[in-house]
């Protein structure tokens, strides 16, 4: 989803990433989202049924290889919750809550499911930055 630029002015904003509808075991990855001037992300674990865990992973792409690589990955989650993590430049580095980072050009979500089913959304909001 493109950011929404009016005139020089950048707009935040949200993004549907996944819905897991009764998820069973195994890992589900979300499309690339191309980053235009978005330069942290909240992404925000909405788990309304869970048996056994899911483990939500923010990744960045390599421009080059196309390998994907974890910006931050979320604790094993295995209760019904809403669960937030953030990337942002100066944000505390709190192992599976945020980083201090950039969103990349390319990024995805995966969803790792253990047990399974799991039943919830992923969605994020994108904070936009631009030339100060």
């Amino acid at each position: 989803m493109p950011n929404k630029i009016l005139g020089n002015e950048l707009r935040n904003y949200e993004v549907d990433i996944l819905a897991l509808a009764a998820q069973g075991a195994g890992t589900v990855q979300s499309v690339d989202f191309d980053n235009q001037t978005g330069i942290g992300i909240q992404l925000f674990i909405n788990l309304t049924a869970v048996t056994g865990s899911v483990v939500v992973t923010l990744l960045g792409k390599d421009p080059v290889s196309g390998v994907y690589y974890t910006i931050l990955a979320s604790a094993a989650l295995a209760a019904a919750a809403l669960t937030r993590l953030t990337v942002y430049p100066n944000a505390p580095n709190t192992a599976n809550v945020s980083v201090n980072d950039l969103v990349p050009k390319t990024w995805a979500v995966k969803a790792t499911v253990t047990g399974g089913p799991v039943t919830g959304t992923v969605g994020a909001f994108v904070a936009c930055g631009g030339p100060g």
